[in-house]
């Protein structure tokens, strides 16, 4: 890891009709006039297109190019190496900004996301309610801009694809990574292991790829996710030739000061958008005792973690229902102050992976899974956020997900597998869950 000694920023407050859409900020070197294609002269090594985007309800943060990628597992388990890292940056600027920057964003693979990377970006925008900001970033040998000329690059970012621009590149032909048959059998078998105490829970994935006669659209694509899901983070990942995409609603974990929370979810349930039959949907599910002792673990476990970590935590008695585009889940706030030195990203990496995307025991449920579902997750499931230098961040849980790469999307979806779990609702609930993402793109999992 590159010291960060020498490395400047600088922080501005832009106008409030200056801001620019944070997509297209962010995608402007991958996607428009005079971006790098594979093999040119613009090595992506050295961050030209890389973009990331992570966009809650009140805060997004869109990354240009990179300055500088961290090891996202190194350090201690109280201060990650990016949060040191960030820490050695000489900074001006931004004492008004909500999210100090710079900061090192972006989404981790559900295996190894200790030994993964976030990246520094080389240009950051944050957007809030309450106003817009850009950062810059420099190495010892490159200069950094002066808050005018900052200030111009604004005015030249070109649009991505238009914000009118048709999210659905075609009907797509949807290829199954992971066969229906497959599928069951993967459940039957994880049952047979919860049978003989070999894991009380385990959560299988299933994968489809859709196929389409155009590159698909990335922004066009994030803006339709940001339509279908108000309340869900939205997030973007990539570089010209690949791009991790999805609207988590599931938040892992988020430090600001001393408060910490996260807001696991566990326990499924479709929605049809029909009032009286949504109702007693919700209903059943609260009601159900499979789904109220699956989601259990998941608290207990988040919540030892983060009392273990110097959290003290208020644990609601009861989940509630947290109702989305398409389906309906069980959801528990958990919340409290922090009196432990540890960044955001140090307790991210403390928790992953919870119960409600690997299963438990941790240990057992990732060797069944990784035999029963048969292919790489990749981002997957895995930490998706950012971390400042002093340890406020945030990282939400990547699910409700695909990995575009030109006219391709694999698109995933799982479901806990509990004892009495039923094989066919189980693959029901995964392709209701892939329906949220693939609503977005133009397909259908059957």
């Amino acid at each position: 890891m590159t010291a960060s000694g020498g490395y400047r920023s600088l922080t501005i407050r832009l106008p409030s009709d200056a801001a620019p859409d944070p997509l297209t900020f962010a995608t402007a070197t991958a996607f428009g006039p005079g971006a790098p294609g594979p093999g040119a002269a613009r090595d992506l090594a050295t961050g030209a297109g890389r973009f990331h985007l992570v966009s809650t309800p009140s805060v997004t943060i869109a990354g240009r190019g990179a300055a500088a990628t961290l090891p996202a597992g190194l350090g201690s388990c109280r201060r990650s190496a990016p949060a040191i890292w960030l820490d050695g940056v000489e900074s001006a600027g931004g004492a008004d900004c909500p999210v100090s920057a710079p900061l090192a964003v972006g989404a981790l693979p559900f295996a190894g996301a200790a030994e993964a990377e976030l990246t520094v970006p080389w240009r950051t925008l944050v957007l809030t309610d309450g106003g817009a900001w850009l950062t810059a970033v420099a190495g010892p040998d490159s200069p950094l801009p002066r808050p005018d000329e900052l200030a111009a690059e604004i005015g030249g970012a070109e649009p991505a694809s238009s914000p009118t621009a048709p999210c659905r590149p075609g009907r797509p032909a949807l290829q199954p990574v992971t066969p229906e048959a497959q599928y069951l059998d993967s459940v039957r078998q994880a049952l047979d292991a919860i049978a003989a105490g070999t894991v009380t829970k385990v959560v299988l994935a299933r994968a489809v790829q859709a196929r389409f006669a155009h590159p698909v659209p990335v922004a066009a694509v994030v803006r339709r996710l940001r339509q279908l899901q108000p309340t869900c983070t939205v997030f973007a990942a990539g570089d010209v030739t690949t791009a991790f995409v999805g609207a988590s609603p599931e938040l892992l974990v988020e430090r600001h000061g001393e408060l910490v929370v996260s807001h696991p979810l566990a326990g499924t349930t479709a929605l049809v958008g029909d009032a009286a039959v949504d109702d007693v949907a919700t209903r059943a599910l609260l009601a159900s005792a499979k789904d109220a002792a699956e989601h259990r673990w998941v608290v207990d476990q988040i919540a030892s973690v983060l009392l273990a970590a110097g959290v003290d935590l208020q644990v609601p008695p009861g989940p509630s229902v947290l109702a989305l585009h398409g389906v309906a889940h069980l959801g528990t706030r958990l919340q409290g102050r922090l009196h432990a030195p540890r960044d955001a990203l140090a307790l991210a990496l403390a928790l992953h992976p919870t119960p409600a995307v690997a299963g438990t025991p941790t240990a057992a449920a990732l060797r069944l899974l990784g035999r029963l579902e048969r292919f790489d997750r990749g981002p997957y499931a895995g930490p998706v956020g950012w971390v400042e230098a002093g340890g406020d961040g945030a990282f939400v849980v990547g699910i409700r997900s695909a990995v575009l790469r030109g006219g391709e999307a694999t698109v995933f979806g799982g479901a806990g597998i509990v004892a009495g779990s039923d094989p066919e609702a189980e693959l029901h609930e995964t392709s209701v869950k892939l329906r949220t993402v693939l609503d977005a793109l133009g397909g259908d999992p059957g």
